[in-house]
């Protein structure tokens, strides 16, 4: 649909989107809405781009993803377990070699170091906030960790770390940091004032 400049800066705010593309609007509209999201003192992503005419731009994730093929005697050395719902995960170490008769490399047991390649696990996100999702996921909302880390629940709310980087003034969305919680976990929920919001907000204090 169409929205004015207002309410499309409250819509940003509140869906937090990685990257910001402004298009289809007159250059002194585009020029004050990216103006607008590259306040720092509005929590929004600092990535803007307002492309012209006819130009090409690249939005893909900075992430690279490597497909390895992993022999018997290394998976069989693979301790897995369930995260989620019908998803596995484990920890592997080895060496990878090319073979002029696999087109994938090929990631086998490396014996010449395997007392010294393992490590301890390494956990990924935040311990405190992944078991709140479960708590929230254990009353029916819908949770779920974007790739900085924050915990989006039901679309509508984001619950995250402290960050200097997004100050809680002059904000058009509600950012609350009860003393409780920040003392403990410094712990920011995002979002609009409704009664997910309320909800999530109350699992969370319950929580930390």
């Amino acid at each position: 649909g169409r929205a004015d400049g207002t309410s499309a800066s409250s819509i940003l705010v509140q869906i937090m989107p990685k990257r910001v593309v402004i298009v289809h609007g007159t250059a002194s509209s585009t020029q004050t809405l990216a103006e607008y999201c590259r306040d720092p003192q509005v929590p929004v992503t600092k990535e803007i781009y307002t492309p012209g005419i006819g130009e090409t731009l690249n939005v893909s994730s900075g992430f690279n993803a490597y497909k390895l093929k992993l022999t018997d005697a290394l998976f069989k050395q693979v301790c897995m377990r369930e995260v989620g719902k019908g998803n596995m995960l484990g920890f592997v170490s080895g060496r990878i070699r090319f073979t002029q008769e696999d087109e994938i490399p090929v990631l086998d047991i490396d014996s010449a170091g395997l007392e010294s390649a393992w490590q301890a696990p390494t956990m990924v996100g935040d311990s405190k906030l992944s078991s709140l999702r479960v708590a929230l996921e254990a009353r029916g909302i819908s949770a779920h960790f974007d790739s900085e880390g924050t915990l989006v629940c039901d679309g509508k709310v984001a619950i995250r770390r402290k960050k200097d980087r997004f100050p809680a003034a002059q904000t058009s969305a509600l950012v609350v940091s009860a003393p409780a919680v920040a003392a403990t976990a410094g712990i920011q929920i995002l979002g609009t004032p409704s009664p997910e919001y309320y909800t999530i907000r109350a699992i969370v204090y319950e929580h930390f």
